[in-house]
C-alpha cells in the first residue's frame, strides 16, 4: 500500500473518505493538508505545494479529490477563511496570488463563500485607511467580481464608500495600486449600469486628471479597460467627455487623446489593440468627437500602424478607420489621402495572407473611402496611387472567396467614378480587371454547373457588382470627354469597344437567362438596364438599340416595372423608364423620319412613360378614349403607348396580344378618321401595327370596326404626300401593303425606297428583320403576291429612272432564280416571261420603251432563257433582230444585249432552233449586219465582245444552213480576222473563234450564206498550218474555256486533214509544235491534275498515230494512268473528264493492249467504264445542256463540246472489250 504524503499527528483521527489521489503526489489526506496550511508552520515552498495541490483538485471539477472536497460547506468555508487570514500574513506576492486565486474558485461553488469573503475584504481595506497594505485585498476584490458578477450590485449597494476609496486611489502615486483600483472599477463600470451620479462623475475627473506619463504596464492595461467600460455606456461616456473639458483647456487638446496617442506608441501590440479598442468605443458612443481625435492625428498613428502583421490588432484598426471615414471631417482635414496607399498596400498584404475576414473589412473601407471622398478634394493624387487601387481590385478578383471578390468588385465600382481617374493610367489594366470580371460569369452563358463546382452561384452572385462596374466605366467614358487627364480619344474608343464586345457576349446572354430568378434583387435589373442604357446613348451605330429589342428588352423591362411598380423603387422605376425612352428613341432615329419627329418621341416618352400604368393591357385602353386638343395628357399616353408597342412587335417582341391590339387600333382610327393629320411618326407606327395584325394567323375580320378602320387607313394612305417616311423595311408591312389593291401605288413609291435600302443599306435592313438577309428569297416567299411584286418591279424597270431601274433589274434575276427553285416546273419562269414580252409586244411599248429599259428587258428574257428552257415568242426574235439593225456602234449595250439574246435562243431544243435559223437566214440584211460586226482587219485587237457573239451566232447559222445553194454575193468572212482573233486577249473572242472555226472546218470552208474569204497568195493548207499552230498555242493558255476549245478545233482540224486524202494530216502531225506540246505536258510537275483538254490531246494525236517526243505507248499509259489516279484524289471527276480518259485508254488499248495488261487497271475501268459506253453511242448525251458566262457573255456549254463523233466511239469499243477480258 503506498504511503499517504503530507500527513499529521492527527492523521489518525480523520476518516479514510478524506485521503485522495493527489495531483503531484501519489496519495493525500485533504485533512491534513488543510490543518497544516491552517498552522501556517509550513515554509514558503512548503506551502505554495500544498496550496498547487488544492489548486489542481479545484480546478479539475471532477474526480474523487474534488467530491471529497466539495462535500461539505463548512469545510469550504473554514477553507476560505484560513486563506482569507493568509493575505493578511507575510507571504511572497506570488504565494498571495495563488491564495487569491483558490479563494475565487471556492466562491464559485458556494455563492456565499464569495458573498463572505467579499464582505472581509472590503472591510479590511476601509479598516486599514492605507492602500499600499490593502492592495491584496482590492486584487482580491477584482479577482472575486470577474469571478462572480452578482457580487456587483451587492458591492455598489452596500459599499459606496469603497467605491469612492478606489476612485480615490486612482491619484494614488503608486502605480500598482491605482492599476488594482482601475481593475476593480473597470468590473463595476464594465458589468453595471446603475453607479451613482456622484460617483461617475467623481471618477470620471479621476481620470482626466490622470497624467498622462506612465510607465506600468498593467496600469494601462486596465486604465484603459476602465476608460472603455465607461465608454460603452452612453451615459457614463457624455460624463466622461465633459469632465474632460471641464479640467482641461480646449487649446490643450484632449487628455484622453493624448493618452491613446502614448499608447499607439508603444512598441507593445497588447496596449496598442486595447488602445484601439478605447478610441473605436469613444468614436461609437460620441461621434461628434471624431474631429477631436482627428486633430490629435490618432488617424496617422493607426495608418502607420498598419504595417503591422498582428491580426487583432489591424482588424482594431480597420474598425476605428472605418468609424471615421463616416465623419466628413476624415476627408477634409486630408487624412484620407494620407493614409490611402498605407491602407491600399495593408489590404493587399492581408489578402495574399488569406485572412479572408480581415481582408474583407479592408476592401470595404477602402471602397468607402472612394465613395465618400469629397469631388473637390482629389483622393487619387498620382498614378502610382491609381495603379496601387487596380492592382488591389486584381487581387481581388483573383482570389476564390466569393465574398473577397464581391469586395474587390466594389472597390472597382466605387473607383471608376470621372473624380477618381482623372490621371494618366494604363487603360490595358482598367481592361484587364474588366474581363477578370467576365471571366467570372463565363459559367453562367456557357451554362456549366456542377455538383463539385461552386463557380454559376459564385458568378451569378457576382452579376450586380460586375454590372455595375461596368456602367461606371460607361458613365467615366461619357463624363471624361472634355477632360485633360485620364484617357485620352483612343483609348477611351478601346474601353468602350471591350464594353460593348463583352456586354454583347456576357453581360446580355447572362441577364437573359438569370432576370426572372427571384434571388436576384433590384440591383441586379437596376444595374444591368443602368449599363445597357448607358452603352445605348454611347453607340454610334444602332446594332446594339435592335439586338437589345430583339431579346425582348422593351418588355422584359415593362416586366420589371410591373412586378416591383408597388415596392416603392422610384430610383428603378425611373431607371426602365429611361431605358425604354432611350432605346425607343435610337430604334426610330433611323426610320427616315426628321430629327423633329424622332426628338418629339423622345419627348413624348420622357413625359408620359412616369405617369402610364405598369400593365401595357390597361395602356391599350387609352387609345380607345377620344381625344381633344386641350388633353394632350392623353394624347402623349396615346403616343407613347403606339410608339413603345411599335418598337416592340418591329422586333419580335410580343409586349400584347394581337387581338387586343387591334381592337384598340380599330378604336383609335375610327376615332381619328383623319389619321394622315397625326404626326408622321405616330402615322407610321400605327400603319405597322394595323399590318402587323393582319397577319394571316390572326383572326382579324372578327373584330368590330376593322372594315371600317381599314378603309379609313387606306385613304389616309394616300392623301400623304411623302410616302416614303411612312415606310418601315419590315416584311410583314410589306406583304399587307401588296395586299391591298387600293394602294398599288404606295406599293410602288415604297419598292423605289426598299430597292435604294437593299443597294445601300442591307446591312441595315437585316437589323430590322432576317428576311432581308435574302431580299430575293423573301419576294419569291410571298406566294400568289410574288407575280404581284414582279410586275411592279418591271414597271419600275420601264421606268425613265436609271437609277430605279438599274435596282429594279439588279434583283429581278435572283427573284425569279429562287422562284424558280421554289416551283418544280417551269411555270414561275412562263408567266415572268409572259409579263416581260406583254412590254415588249403591246403596241404601246414599241416606241415608248426606253432603250434601257429595252435592254433591261431583254437581260431577264436572257436569263429566265439560261434557266429554264422556254421558248421565246418569235415575234420577239423579229423585234430583237430590227434593234440589232438599227445599232448604228458596235459599242452599244443594247446591241451587246440583242446579240447575246439571239444567240442562247439559237442554243433552243432542234425544233424551235430550226424556226430562228431559217427566220435569220432569210434575212439578208441581218446576215450583211453580222459579217459587218466581225472585223476585217488582221489585227487581233480590232475584237471586242460584240464581235464574238457576232462569230458565235454565224458559226451557229452556218451549222443549222439547209440551203446547199451559194448565192452569188454574200457576207464575207475573213479568214485572216479570224486567225487573227485567236490572239485576242478577251477569253470570249477566242472561244467564238474557235467555235467559228469549228463550223468553217466541218463545212470545208463553203457556205450559202457567208463567204470565207482567204488572203491573197495563201493556199488553204498554209492557213490551216497557222490555225494549227494557233491552237497549239492556246493549249497553253490558262484559260479553261480556251484550252477546252483548243483541243475541240485541233481534233475537228485533224479529222478533216485526214478526210482529204492529200497528206495534210501527216503533214499537220508532224510539225514540231505537236512534240513541243506533248513535251510540255509529260513535263508538268505540279500535284495538281493535268488539265483535262490535255488528255484529249493526247488521245487525239494517238487516234492518228503519232508518237509524241519518241516515247513509247507504254510511257503515256503510265502517265495518263497517274493523272487519272491524282484527279480521282483531288477532286470528283466530271463526266466530261471520265469521256476524255476512257478516249485516251481505248486507243492506248488499240495501240498496245500489252500496256494495260495489269490488275490495277481494273480499279480505273470501274471508274471508266460507263463514261466508255457513253462515246459509243450514236448521239453524245453525256453533258447537261447549260449556260456559263465568259467576259460578261452568256453563252451555252454546247460550243465548249465535241461533236458526236469526236470521242473515237472504236477506240471507247476498244477499251470496254479490254476491261472485260481483264
Amino acid at each position: 500500500m503506498e504511503e499517504t504524503a503530507l500527513v499529521t499527528q492527527q492523521h489518525i483521527h480523520h476518516d479514510t473518505c478524506w485521503i485522495v489521489p493527489g495531483y503531484s503526489l501519489p496519495r493525500l489526506c485533504i485533512a491534513c493538508l488543510i490543518f497544516r496550511i491552517e498552522k501556517r508552520e509550513e515554509t514558503e515552498i512548503c506551502c505554495k505545494k500544498m496550496m498547487d495541490e488544492l489548486m489542481a483538485m479545484l480546478s479539475s471539477g471532477r474526480g474523487k479529490a474534488f467530491t471529497v472536497l466539495c462535500s461539505d460547506s463548512r469545510v469550504l468555508q473554514h477553507l476560505a477563511n484560513i486563506l482569507f487570514e493568509m493575505l493578511e500574513s507575510s507571504y511572497s506576492k506570488a504565494v498571495k496570488q495563488v491564495v487569491a486565486q483558490l479563494i475565487v474558485s471556492l466562491s464559485t461553488l458556494r455563492a456565499a463563500i464569495g458573498a463572505s469573503v467579499l464582505q472581509k475584504s472590503v472591510q479590511w481595506v476601509m479598516s486599514t485607511h492605507s492602500y499600499s497594505s490593502s492592495v491584496d485585498h482590492v486584487m482580491l476584490v477584482g479577482k472575486l467580481l470577474l469571478a462572480n458578477p452578482d457580487l456587483h450590485q451587492q458591492l455598489i449597494n452596500r459599499h459606496g464608500s469603497f467605491v469612492e476609496h478606489l476612485t480615490g486611489g486612482l491619484c494614488y502615486p503608486d502605480e500598482v495600486i491605482k492599476s488594482e483600483c482601475a481593475y476593480v472599477l473597470t468590473q463595476l463600470c464594465t458589468e453595471n449600469k446603475s453607479l451613482p451620479p456622484p460617483t461617475v462623475r467623481n471618477l470620471c475627473t479621476a481620470i482626466v486628471s490622470m497624467p498622462a506619463a506612465t510607465k506600468s504596464h498593467d496600469y494601462i492595461i486596465n486604465m484603459l479597460g476602465l476608460i472603455r467600460g465607461l465608454l460603452s455606456n452612453t451615459s457614463y461616456a457624455q460624463v466622461l467627455i465633459q469632465a474632460d473639458h471641464f479640467i482641461h483647456d480646449d487649446k490643450k487638446g484632449f487628455s484622453l487623446a493624448l493618452l491613446l496617442k502614448k499608447v499607439l506608441l508603444s512598441t507593445d501590440e497588447s496596449l496598442q489593440v486595447a488602445a484601439v479598442q478605447c478610441v473605436k468605443t469613444i468614436l461609437d458612443q460620441c461621434p461628434s468627437y471624431c474631429k477631436d481625435l482627428l486633430i490629435a492625428d490618432i488617424a496617422e498613428f493607426l495608418f502607420e500602424g498598419l504595417v503591422s502583421r498582428n491580426e487583432v490588432y489591424l482588424s482594431s484598426v480597420f474598425d476605428v478607420l472605418d468609424a471615421m471615414a463616416e465623419n466628413d471631417d476624415f476627408y477634409t482635414l486630408y487624412h484620407s489621402i494620407y493614409g490611402i496607399e498605407a491602407l491600399v498596400s495593408n489590404v493587399e498584404a492581408v489578402t495574399k495572407w488569406q485572412n479572408n475576414e480581415l481582408a474583407l473589412v479592408g476592401y470595404s473601407l477602402v471602397s468607402k473611402v472612394l465613395v465618400k471622398q469629397p469631388v473637390s478634394i482629389p483622393l487619387v493624387t498620382s498614378s502610382s496611387v491609381l495603379s496601387q487601387l487596380l492592382m488591389l481590385v486584381h487581387h481581388g478578383l483573383s482570389q476564390d472567396l466569393i465574398g473577397i471578390n464581391m469586395a474587390a468588385c466594389s472597390v472597382l465600382v466605387n473607383l471608376t467614378k470621372p473624380h477618381h481617374m482623372m490621371v494618366s493610367y494604363s487603360v490595358q489594366s482598367l481592361l484587364q480587371l474588366l474581363a477578370h470580371c467576365a471571366r467570372i460569369l463565363e459559367p453562367l452563358v456557357n451554362e456549366v454547373t456542377t455538383d463539385e463546382s461552386n463557380q454559376p452561384q459564385r458568378a451569378l452572385t457576382m452579376v450586380p457588382f460586375f454590372s455595375q462596374a461596368a456602367a461606371a466605366m460607361c458613365g467615366t467614358l461619357c463624363l471624361c470627354q472634355d477632360k485633360t487627364g485620364g484617357m485620352n480619344g483612343e483609348s477611351r474608343e478601346e474601353v468602350f469597344q471591350f464594353i460593348l464586345q463583352t456586354f454583347d457576349q456576357v453581360y446580355l446572354p447572362v441577364f437573359l437567362l438569370y432576370y426572372d430568378d427571384p434571388n436576384n434583387d433590384i440591383d441586379f435589373k437596376h444595374n444591368f438596364l443602368q449599363l445597357a442604357r448607358h452603352l445605348v446613348e454611347h453607340c454610334t451605330e444602332n446594332n446594339l438599340a435592335h439586338k437589345l429589342a430583339y431579346c425582348g428588352l422593351i418588355q422584359i423591362g415593362w416586366q420589371v416595372k410591373n412586378k416591383y411598380y408597388s415596392h416603392n423603387c422610384s430610383q428603378l422605376m425611373e431607371n426602365v423608364d429611361e431605358f425604354i425612352t432611350v432605346l425607343c428613341h435610337h430604334l426610330i432615329s433611323h426610320s427616315g423620319m426628321c430629327d423633329g419627329q424622332h426628338k418629339l418621341a423622345q419627348e413624348i416618352l420622357k413625359d408620359s412613360l412616369p405617369n402610364m400604368s405598369s400593365l401595357m393591357d390597361e395602356n391599350l385602353q387609352y387609345l380607345a378614349q377620344r381625344t381633344c386638343e386641350t388633353d394632350s395628357l392623353l394624347v402623349k399616353r396615346q403616343t407613347a403607348t403606339i410608339c413603345i408597342i411599335y418598337c416592340a412587335l418591329l422586333h419580335e417582341d410580343q409586349i400584347v396580344s394581337t387581338n387586343s391590339l387591334l381592337t384598340a387600333l380599330c378604336q383609335y382610327i375610327c376615332a381619328h378618321p383623319d389619321t394622315h393629320l397625326l404626326p408622321v411618326i405616330t402615322f407610321q407606327q400605327v400603319v405597322f401595327l394595323f399590318a402587323y395584325c393582319c397577319q394571316p394567323s390572326t383572326a382579324y375580320e372578327q373584330v368590330y370596326n376593322f372594315n371600317t378602320a381599314s378603309q379609313i387607313l387606306c385613304r389616309a394612305m394616300l392623301r400623304v404626300v411623302k410616302l416614303e417616311q411612312l415606310f418601315v423595311p419590315h416584311p410583314i408591312l410589306w406583304s399587307w401593303v401588296i395586299q391591298q389593291p387600293s394602294l398599288k401605288p404606295v406599293g410602288a413609291k415604297w419598292m423605289i425606297k426598299l430597292l435604294s435600302m437593299i443597294s445601300r443599306e442591307k446591312p441595315y435592313l437585316q437589323l430590322f428583320h432576317s428576311a432581308w438577309r435574302d431580299p430575293a428569297n423573301y419576294f419569291a416567299s410571298l406566294g400568289d403576291y410574288t407575280i404581284t411584286m414582279i410586275d411592279m418591279l418591271l414597271d419600275l424597270v420601264c421606268g425613265e429612272n436609271i437609277e430605279v431601274l438599274t435596282l429594279a433589274s439588279n434583283i429581278l434575276p435572283s427573284v425569279i432564280e429562287k422562284l424558280q427553285q421554289r416551283i418544280s416546273n417551269s411555270s414561275g419562269c412562263l408567266v415572268v416571261m409572259e409579263l416581260i414580252q406583254k412590254r415588249f409586244l403591246t403596241t404601246q411599248w414599241l416606241d415608248v420603251l426606253p432603250d434601257k429599259s429595252a435592254n433591261a428587258l431583254l437581260k431577264l428574257l436572257l436569263y429566265i432563257h439560261t434557266i429554264s428552257p422556254i421558248q421565246v415568242d418569235i415575234k420577239i426574235v423579229y423585234q430583237v433582230t430590227n434593234s440589232i439593225l438599227r445599232s448604228s456602234t458596235n459599242e452599244n449595250t443594247s446591241l451587246l444585249t440583242n446579240l447575246n439574246l439571239l444567240c442562247v435562243v439559237l442554243e433552243s431544243p432542234p425544233s424551235f432552233r430550226s424556226q430562228v435559223c431559217t427566220f435569220l437566214a432569210g434575212n439578208v440584211k441581218f446576215t450583211e449586219k453580222l459579217s459587218s460586226l466581225i472585223p476585217s482587219s488582221a489585227s487581233s485587237q480590232a475584237h471586242n465582245v460584240v464581235s464574238a457573239v457576232a462569230m458565235s451566232i454565224v458559226a451557229v447559222l452556218m451549222t443549222n444552213n439547209q440551203t446547199k445553194q451559194v448565192p452569188d454575193i454574200s457576207p464575207v468572212i475573213s479568214i485572216p480576222s479570224l486567225l487573227a482573233a485567236l490572239n485576242n486577249q478577251l477569253v470570249i473572242v477566242q472561244v467564238s473563234a474557235f467555235y467559228l472555226w469549228r463550223s468553217i472546218i466541218k463545212h470545208n470552208g463553203q457556205n450559202s450564206l457567208f463567204t470565207v474569204s482567204s488572203s491573197s497568195g495563201h493556199t488553204i493548207h498554209q492557213n490551216l498550218r497557222v490555225l494549227l499552230f494557233l491552237t497549239q498555242n492556246a493549249l497553253t493558255r490558262e484559260s479553261s474555256f480556251v484550252r477546252e476549245s483548243a483541243v475541240i478545233c485541233f481534233t475537228e482540224l485533224l479529222n478533216y486533214a485526214q478526210k482529204m486524202r492529200s497528206g495534210l494530216d501527216k503533214c499537220l502531225l508532224q510539225q514540231q509544235w505537236n512534240r513541243t506540246v506533248a513535251g510540255y505536258i509529260f513535263n508538268l510537275h505540279s500535284n495538281e491534275p493535268v488539265p483535262t483538254a490535255f488528255i484529249k490531246y493526247l488521245a487525239t494525236i494517238l487516234h492518228h498515230k503519232f508518237e509524241p517526243c519518241s516515247v513509247s505507248v507504254k510511257t503515256v499509259a503510265q502517265f495518263v494512268y497517274k493523272q487519272l489516279v491524282t484527279s480521282s484524289n483531288k477532286k470528283g471527276l466530271s463526266e466530261d473528264t471520265k469521256c476524255a480518259y476512257a478516249a485516251c485508254f481505248g486507243e492506248i488499248a488499240i495501240r498496245d493492249s500489252q500496256s494495260l495488261q495489269q490488275e490495277n487497271w481494273k480499279h480505273t475501268g470501274s471508274i471508266l467504264l460507263h463514261a466508255a459506253k457513253v462515246n459509243v453511242k450514236e448521239k453524245y448525251s453525256s453533258f447537261e445542256h447549260s449556260y456559263t458566262v465568259i467576259d460578261g457573255v452568256t453563252i451555252s456549254t454546247s460550243q465548249l463540246q465535241p461533236s458526236q463523233d469526236l470521242y473515237f466511239r472504236e477506240a471507247s469499243r476498244a477499251y470496254i472489250m479490254l476491261l472485260e477480258s481483264l
